[in-house]
């Protein structure tokens, strides 16, 4: 299977079905299903950037960076120690969360690729205590997957810090790709119901940080006989919810 980003063209090769990732509009032939996000406009200036996120969380990377003596960092998918620190550090948080571990497969072919960078929060000590991992595509950098120290290992301060740690880094990260011409920061989801308080406690985390939602589109195209048969058989009855499942997969939170 073949997987292709936002509205990028697929690469030559002998694949089946042909994934495309949050794609501005639907393509016909396969299946479908909305997908909406969060997205800052990095075409802005610094300030006008910094403008636009809330007072609060101003303060909070303000003093996250000045007072907490919180260090970020990047770097490229291809080191091979960030990407082994990455997927320790994430498989730690998750089960926790009672979440799956990263997959390690797609990371990789990302990483390659050259498509994946990976962004750390460390305390004045050299605590790791945030962790980010995101797509480069051409003109969008995408959150694939992100991690936090849990709170089952700190107290209370600590927690704290770690959640302007988090503030910190994601605003680090919007300059660093900002600087390297980058168009969009892509927050990887935005929850579009009212019923789930932990989604909208997401969703304003998010919101602190200005932009606007949009709605991309996952898609799944077959390619060859075979490709047309797979997708046919996930569009039974019974295999409708793993499929919207694989709709959202990798949405942070």
């Amino acid at each position: 299977m073949g997987e292709v980003w936002f509205d990028e063209e697929p690469r030559q090769g002998r694949v089946d079905v042909i994934t495309y990732r949050q794609r501005p509009e639907p393509l016909g032939g396969g299946g479908w299903t909305p997908f909406h996000t969060r997205i800052i406009d990095l075409r802005l200036s610094e300030a006008e950037l910094r403008s636009n996120v809330r007072k609060q969380t101003r303060q909070e990377i303000r003093r996250a960076g000045e007072q907490d003596g919180t260090v970020c960092s990047h770097h490229d998918g291809r080191d091979e120690e960030a990407f082994a620190q990455l997927q320790r550090f994430f498989d730690h948080w998750a089960v926790a969360q009672g979440r799956p571990p990263c997959d390690q497969v797609w990371l990789k072919a990302m990483a390659d690729a050259g498509r994946l960078d990976i962004s750390t929060a460390r305390s004045a000590k050299g605590t790791l205590l945030v962790c980010h991992a995101h797509y480069l595509g051409r003109d969008r950098a995408r959150a694939v997957c992100s991690a936090s120290l849990r709170r089952e290992d700190t107290d209370p301060l600590t927690h704290q810090i770690v959640g302007r740690a988090n503030r910190l880094l994601h605003w680090n990260d919007m300059i660093c790709f900002r600087g390297k011409g980058i168009t969009y920061y892509d927050f990887a989801g935005w929850y579009t119901g009212d019923t789930d308080p932990r989604l909208l406690t997401i969703n304003q985390f998010k919101a602190a940080f200005g932009g606007e939602v949009v709605c991309d589109y996952n898609c799944r195209l077959p390619v060859s006989l075979k490709g047309k048969a797979a997708l046919w058989l996930r569009s039974l009855p019974g295999q409708l919810a793993s499929r919207q499942g694989a709709a959202n997969e990798g949405a942070i939170g």
